[in-house]
């Protein structure tokens, strides 16, 4: 989830209506579009994304946290070699036969032996930037105001971390 509880008022609104007047608005759209979507994998929320009010003009800091959550593993035993794989489920569910982490080639030949419930915390994952580049920085040359460095020349947002 894209949380922008943190920046100040009115600051999300000041910067979408810059890019809309430069007309970059899907630059900036498709870098806080990218953030939102990476807090989920397969439907369901996993990760926080919480935006900040950088130092380099029209641009965000953001802090990527996992949010805490209970699930069960699933414990399967290879019929032909006897190893025990431990599997979180996919999301959306899948037969419990078709866990994504057996490292065994005997498919279909595993029994469920065991389940256990385990708790992933809460915790920063990564942090970064979206900055707006373009001629006041030289494309992301590094240099002032941004001091972000883009591999080419950049006219609108990127994201850096």
């Amino acid at each position: 989830m894209l949380d922008t509880s943190k920046l100040p008022e009115g600051y999300l609104d000041e910067v979408k209506a810059f890019a809309d007047k430069v007309g970059k608005r899907q630059s900036l759209d498709d870098q806080l579009g990218y953030l939102e979507k990476w807090g989920e994998k397969d439907g369901v929320y996993r990760y926080d994304v919480m935006l900040y009010k950088d130092f380099a003009p029209h641009s965000f800091e953001f802090t990527i946290v996992r949010i805490q959550r209970t699930f069960n593993e699933v414990a399967h035993k290879c019929k032909e070699c006897g190893e025990i794989y431990w599997c979180e489920p996919q999301y959306p569910l899948v037969p419990w036969d078709q866990c994504y982490k057996y490292e065994c080639q005997a498919k279909g030949k595993m029994e469920i032996v065991g389940i256990r419930q385990r708790t992933v915390e809460r915790g920063r994952e990564m942090n970064g930037g979206v900055i707006f580049h373009g001629p006041h920085d030289g494309g992301g040359n590094g240099g002032a105001p941004t001091f972000s460095v883009c591999l080419s020349p950049t006219d609108g947002w990127s994201i850096h971390t």
